[in-house]
């Protein structure tokens, strides 16, 4: 459930006042959260390959390459799926063989001995018909990328078959995954727990999925009303964040496509769901008469994600970004405490990396609105704490870059006027709450996606 708590708090004193108040606004922070280590997936055999199959030894002219979590760790039952349509080079997936007996490598030359002679026979009929061709392998005795969860590369321009042992020995050159794929077509990589149900496109495409949980406040400031966030401060004024913070969990799922020759990121699009509780209360203490203030958009929070990747080919870093922006009238004595509770049942969206064709759902809140004052109090107050959660996708080690976000900007607006006025024999409070929903590309295009508001009942408040 989606649950975002505002709560307004606001403590007034009759005092002296410039009617142009300068305004100091307080300097931002960004959060330092603990981030642990990347969620790495490491070279694995698909679970829909049958390793016996004697012709998994023969080259094709394009290569799946299957990643999966380790059980134990931060990324355990997620897979990821690296197609290439068409390759530059004939490729020989080697670990999808169960006919190796073993495999040595030196920086040059690479041996490969077979179970039987029938193994045997197949890869040298088949490799010597290829001319120049690349093997493949995720093997502790063949190049330095098996400690970095990275398959290595080798392009085979020569050989010579070894009968007397089954073995075939290579002139290796170690290579990059940049050149076997050279620029035959794009490349696709699919992410997520159920890989082997998804559907390969002909471009370049990164799917992505896994849930990230998230539990920040801002509390690095002494405020009046305790531990939180100072907005600004002036002579006349101040506005601080009590108890602002996020916590909940989304899971992120999408496709990114992308040629490598020429680099391009054709298409980004992505997919969002979750659970979310933003809490926010707001402190004012205001010395004086007649303050009216905007306020900048502040960053309280920035909560970086656990990094995400295949080593070598993508890395997907999401973040989690809380902000604040108010605009304040103040003519008062006394305290006012106003806020309101909104609930979701779920949220989802989906964005495309120019905004167009973005939609969302489950942005419709219910809300549970609490109230209470004492004096005399005439007062507005709009406050908006936009939630921005981040995607930063980088492809081939910076070779493409990428950023998106979906920004949740849930708020409230109210207005207090005096004590026994008219009918009310204490203070009259009309309260709105609203939320808006937008995509940001590169933190520099807002596009709307979707829109709520909606006006509580006035109410009348007794002076307590």
């Amino acid at each position: 459930m989606l649950r975002s708590v505002l709560s307004i708090g606001l403590l007034l004193s009759l005092a002296q006042a410039s009617p142009h108040p300068h305004i100091k606004k307080a300097s931002s922070h960004t959060h330092a959260a603990t981030v642990g280590p990347n969620r790495v997936l490491s070279p694995a055999v698909h679970p829909d390959v049958d390793p016996s199959n004697i012709n998994n030894l023969k080259a094709c002219a394009n290569a799946s390459l299957f990643y999966s979590g380790a059980q134990d760790s931060a990324a355990a039952n997620t897979m990821g799926l690296v197609t290439v349509p068409a390759t530059q080079y004939p490729v020989v997936q080697l670990e999808n063989s169960g006919s190796l007996h073993n495999m040595s490598c030196t920086t040059t030359s690479a041996q490969i001995d077979f179970v039987n002679s029938q193994a045997y026979q197949t890869a040298v009929s088949d490799w010597t018909s290829q001319g120049t061709f690349a093997l493949v392998t995720y093997n502790p005795n063949c190049g330095a990328g098996f400690e970095s969860d990275k398959r290595e590369f080798i392009l085979v321009k020569s050989l010579t078959p070894v009968p007397a042992t089954n073995s075939i020995v290579v002139n290796a050159q170690f290579v990059d995954f940049q050149t076997v794929v050279g620029n035959a077509s794009d490349v696709t990589v699919d992410f997520g727990p159920n890989i082997a149900a998804q559907t390969v496109s002909k471009r370049g495409s990164k799917s992505l999925s896994d849930t990230f949980p998230f539990n920040e406040y801002a509390t690095s400031d002494t405020t009046p009303f305790g531990a939180g966030y100072q907005l600004f401060s002036d002579s006349t004024l101040t506005l601080d964040c009590v108890g602002c913070g996020t916590q909940g969990s989304i899971t992120i799922s999408g496709s990114v496509s992308y040629s490598i020759f020429p680099p391009g990121i054709h298409s980004v699009s992505v997919g969002t769901n979750g659970n979310l509780a933003v809490t926010m209360v707001v402190g004012v203490v205001a010395n004086g008469l007649h303050v009216n203030v905007p306020i900048d958009t502040i960053n309280i929070l920035t909560v970086p994600l656990t990094p995400f990747e295949i080593p070598g080919i993508f890395s997907i870093g999401p973040q989690i970004q809380l902000q604040a922006k108010a605009a304040i009238g103040v003519t008062a004595t006394g305290s006012l405490l106003s806020g309101v509770t909104l609930d979701w049942p779920a949220f989802s969206a989906t964005i495309n990396a120019d905004g167009n064709g973005a939609s969302a759902s489950g942005f419709t809140p219910t809300v549970t609105p609490t109230n209470s004052a004492n004096g005399t109090i005439s007062a507005s107050l709009n406050v908006g704490l936009p939630v921005s959660f981040g995607i930063g996708i980088n492809i081939l080690d910076g070779l493409l870059t990428k950023s998106i976000s979906l920004v949740d900007e849930p708020g409230v607006s109210f207005t207090a006027s005096g004590s026994n006025v008219g009918p009310c024999d204490g203070v009259g409070l009309s309260v709105g709450v609203f939320n808006d929903v937008s995509v940001s590309v590169l933190g520099i295009t807002s596009i709307p996606v979707a829109s709520w508001n909606d006006t509580l009942a006035s109410v009348c408040i007794s002076d307590g």
